[in-house]
């Protein structure tokens, strides 16, 4: 079965990919074809279908866009220009005419081909506007983005506009050639610096009050870097100082706990004292599961049986371990069983 006839439309496809490629030095560069272009995304290149019916003027404006993406892939700094784009609507616009005036002269001097795909882009682009057509008549509805764009243009190629954009030019022409004509003569030097060349633009639109003056931008730029970046370091003081003083904070919480730990053991011990001198009574004191008088035990040296148990007068006595007692304080002349450092005075009562 013989094979489907290729498109007459993808051998130019493949060529201008490859051209493309090459241009833009970027061997992974996607080239696809879709309704959606012209446009960049990243490294993919979108650009409009080409017809069927292929012109000579067609395929040259579709090989202009092309070389004008890779033109900006090979010669652009996103960041820098970012950097240096001014703030003001209309300097941002003519920033970026002048931006793309460069771009596109590097490669129309470098490449005889790449001048006329370039020039067959351009023409389109400003026919497609409208600005072929003499549609301003006054200062105030000039275009001055577009116009200053075809300006540098002229400096950095020495093409002069195309046939249908030169009455648009010459509208502003002479004022602008008034106010910026020194810097716009300063800018074929620095064609290959961008940052360079950004800066003398924005000498331009600064002649042209349209925009504020480079350094006072780069001073503003550098204070609200600062700005951003203050927080940041504050924060970090404040994190470090905030966890010193947590580590300082945690010894008095320490130190205040054993305190209360302290003058619960000394509440403790008082009431121990306390319990320690019972009123006189029938029955025979409770010992609860709380705290103990602090007296030396002797369980183990005498048979687990205490120095005394006696907390009663002696004549009330009737347990065989009180007795015992007794005797042996009346033997040794002294009482039965001498009372604890915390005790005042004897518990036992040895009157008949």
């Amino acid at each position: 079965m013989a094979s489907k006839p290729e498109s007459p439309t993808e051998p130019f496809k493949r060529a201008l990919a490859h051209a493309a490629r090459s241009l833009a030095e970027t061997p992974d560069l996607e080239v696809v074809f879709s309704g959606d272009g012209p446009q960049l995304l990243g490294n993919r290149a979108v650009l409009p279908h080409p017809p069927r019916d292929l012109n000579s003027r067609e395929a040259a404006r579709i090989r202009g866009l092309a070389d004008q993406m890779a033109l900006r892939l090979a010669h652009h700094d996103p960041l820098a220009h970012a950097r240096a784009r001014p703030s003001s609507p209309d300097g941002q616009a003519a920033f970026e005419s002048i931006e793309q005036a460069r771009l596109e002269a590097i490669g129309a001097n470098a490449l005889g081909g790449v001048r006329a795909n370039l020039t067959a882009a351009l023409e389109a682009r400003l026919e497609k506007q409208g600005l072929t057509r003499t549609v301003a008549t006054d200062r105030q509805s000039a275009p001055m983005a577009e116009i200053l764009g075809l300006m540098v243009r002229e400096r950095l190629t020495g093409d002069a506009p195309p046939d249908g954009a030169k009455a648009l030019v010459d509208i502003l022409r002479n004022d602008i050639e008034a106010r910026a004509g020194k810097d716009l003569d300063r800018l074929a030097a620095a064609i290959d610096d961008q940052a360079a060349f950004a800066k003398v633009t924005r000498e331009i639109l600064r002649d042209l009050d349209l925009s504020e003056d480079m350094a006072d931008a780069t001073e503003s730029a550098d204070e609200e870097d600062g700005e951003d970046d203050a927080p940041t370091e504050n924060s970090d003081e404040d994190q470090g100082e905030g966890e010193g003083e947590q580590q300082e904070g945690s010894a008095p919480q320490e130190s205040e706990a054993t305190d209360r730990e302290s003058e619960s053991g000394d509440e403790e011990m008082v009431q121990s004292d306390q319990e320690g001198e019972p009123e006189e009574s029938d029955e025979s004191p409770e010992m609860g599961d709380g705290a103990k008088p602090a007296r030396p035990d002797t369980s183990a040296s005498q048979g687990g049986e205490p120095q005394y148990k006696i907390f009663t007068p002696a004549a009330r006595l009737s347990r065989p371990a009180a007795h015992r007692a007794l005797q042996r304080g009346l033997a040794a002349g002294q009482q039965a069983a001498a009372p604890s450092a915390g005790a005042a005075e004897p518990l036992l009562d040895l009157r008949p």
